[in-house]
């Protein structure tokens, strides 16, 4: 049931390269002064600020990439884990799979809860991003039930794949879609999938997308394994040449720097920018909630009054899933590289700490938002210097590292 070493540490690799991203856009979001926070530097700043200010427009110019790739290696996950099962095996799959997204799904309305606090029907609407994860498993769960050897398949199994393609296929039809819709209706209860952290619109078709792309790779095709990544090439060089120099003249039509990347990813041509009103008594929404029970149960007087607060979340645009789709098709046909099947000792030299934390990705999700939380705490909303900042996201790295180290017996229970 286990995938093959090679394929694993490729999916590892991937996932660790994500968390190491993710950590730095969200300290550098969390801790970096807000005079970096601009596309242009100011005339008085030195190498280091004009470096920081770039680096900081790279990594959220690039987040989209970062939240599909987890996304995609989802559905690619489940296909190479769901490779060769029995039929007396299937059911205990499915259900391993669905009792994983009932725990995504409670950690992500958690980690909501911490900071928005519970706000009918914002926590089920868009929670969070492994909220997203736990309904693309369970959707996945009916259309994956084993992905069958690929050499000398008998026809009704052959019969089978075809319709789980076709199933998954349709399913990210469906996504965009429903995002389509959802943004020429922004007023609909249908938008408010397509908003907030998280959003479940378009972010589902990725997971659609890498189950499409674990099926291929398992389908072991020469055809497949030269063609995606060459597909993938051609659906960007047609962007940047069909889409991207519209997205441009919108951009500066607004009055916005219209370089290639930023058109094809930023606001308000590939995103757009989402105001969400939470009720919060204190730092965290999660205070008010528990002032309100405590003092409904009568251990304090009265519950402080209420604070609004507005937090602002840039989603995905369906003009931009097809430029992410061509970047899936390439990072996902590097499986094929032969590094990974014939040189294994190559990404465990070069690439431990990443290998390491792909590895363990849940727990390290989890971990480095408590630290960047806790560091927006220490350090609040000041003007970090880039090198107290750089300091920081090392520390938070190395936290995540050395929380991969801990003794095998506990590695079962956090894996």
């Amino acid at each position: 049931m286990n995938a093959p070493a090679s394929r694993v540490a490729f999916v590892d690799f991937l996932r660790g390269l994500a968390i190491v991203l993710m950590v730095l856009v969200h300290t550098a979001r969390g801790v970096l002064g807000q005079m970096y926070r601009v596309s242009e530097p100011g005339p008085d700043f030195g190498l280091v600020e004009r470096l920081a200010v770039s680096v900081q427009s790279f990594l959220f110019t690039i987040e989209p990439y970062i939240s599909s790739l987890f996304l995609s290696l989802v559905g690619f996950s489940m296909v190479l884990v769901s490779k060769g099962l029995r039929p007396d095996q299937v059911a205990r799959w499915r259900l391993r799979r669905l009792r994983t997204a009932a725990m995504l799904a409670l950690l992500s309305w958690g980690i909501f809860w911490i900071h928005g606090g519970i706000q009918w029907p914002y926590p089920f609407l868009s929670a969070e991003i492994l909220y997203t994860i736990a309904i693309g498993i369970v959707a996945c769960v009916g259309l994956l039930p084993g992905a069958d050897a690929p050499q000398k398949l008998p026809n009704s199994l052959l019969a089978a794949r075809r319709l789980r393609i076709v199933g998954l296929a349709l399913c990210f039809a469906a996504a965009c879609a429903l995002t389509g819709i959802a943004e020429h209706s922004p007023g609909s209860g249908l938008a408010l999938l397509a908003q907030g952290p998280g959003a479940h619109l378009p972010n589902l078709a990725f997971v659609f997308l890498g189950a499409l792309l674990g099926s291929a790779h398992m389908s072991g095709s020469k055809l497949l394994r030269v063609g995606l990544p060459l597909l993938g090439v051609a659906v960007l060089v047609l962007y940047h040449a069909a889409i991207v120099p519209r997205l441009q003249d919108e951009r500066r039509t607004a009055g916005l720097s219209s370089g290639v990347l930023q058109s094809a990813f930023n606001t308000p041509t590939g995103r757009t920018s989402v105001a969400r009103k939470f009720v919060t008594g204190g730092g965290y929404g999660s205070v008010y909630d528990l002032q309100r029970v405590a003092a409904a149960a009568g251990v304090i007087e009265e519950a402080p009054r209420p604070k609004t607060v507005t937090r602002y979340f840039w989603n995905k645009k369906l003009v931009l899933v097809p430029y992410l789709a061509g970047l899936m098709l390439i990072s996902f046909g590097l499986s094929w590289w032969r590094i990974w099947a014939r040189a294994p000792a190559f990404p465990s030299r070069l690439g431990r700490p990443v290998l390491m934390m792909g590895r363990h990705a849940l727990l390290l999700y989890v971990l480095h938002l408590a630290l960047v939380a806790l560091a927006v705490v220490v350090f609040g909303r000041s003007s970090l210097s880039p090198a107290a900042a750089a300091a920081t996201a090392v520390a938070i790295l190395c936290a995540c590292v050395l929380a991969c180290l801990r003794p095998k017996a506990h590695r079962r229970l956090t894996s």
